[in-house]
């Protein structure tokens, strides 16, 4: 080999007297062949460079561990069925759970049962004198429109939305 073929002698020595971290990537990668004989000479002599050259070596190997890991294919993912929902688990739970709250629904909702349908029935009664008042106001036209704009407006924004399957399938937004 011609001499300059060889690392030039500021790339393989440096300033403390020790080769540079050239020259023992370079010999970790099994390229002594373009290192100067005498910084060959050096790493075998000096135990320090010694030390990092088996560093450099243990970084070579695990960088072409890496490379090939990265060239191989992805494994296929395994494909898991989807898990039933336990019915009968869910019924029994209710089940109990009503038997566990009949007792207190008895004591305490029952005596208070002919308040609760008088409330619903007033405010049932209420809603209906307020559909008869706005059907009648002569803005009624104007709500009947206002209130299609913006059932309009909410089903675009709602198309326009940027929803995933997977939230959708979830239940989310």
């Amino acid at each position: 080999m011609q001499p300059m073929d060889k690392l030039p002698l500021d790339l393989a020595w440096q300033s403390d007297g020790h080769v540079t971290d050239v020259v023992l990537t370079a010999m970790a990668d099994g390229e002594e062949a373009i290192v100067p004989e005498e910084a060959l000479g050096h790493v075998e002599a000096c135990e320090h460079c010694t030390f990092r050259l088996g560093s450099e070596a243990l970084l070579s190997v695990q960088v072409d561990g890496e490379m090939a890991a990265l060239a191989a294919p992805a494994p296929a993912k395994a494909i898991v069925p989807a898990r039933k929902a336990p019915k009968v688990a869910i019924g029994v739970a209710i089940a109990v759970a009503g038997i566990g709250a009949a007792p207190a629904f008895m004591l305490d909702v029952a005596p208070r049962a002919p308040e609760f349908f008088k409330t619903i029935i007033w405010a049932a009664s209420m809603l209906a004198q307020s559909a008869v008042v706005v059907s009648r106001s002569e803005l009624f036209t104007a709500l009947v429109w206002a209130s299609a704009l913006v059932l309009v407006l909410a089903g675009l924004l709602m198309s326009r939305a940027k929803v995933s399957n997977h939230s959708l399938q979830e239940g989310g937004v």
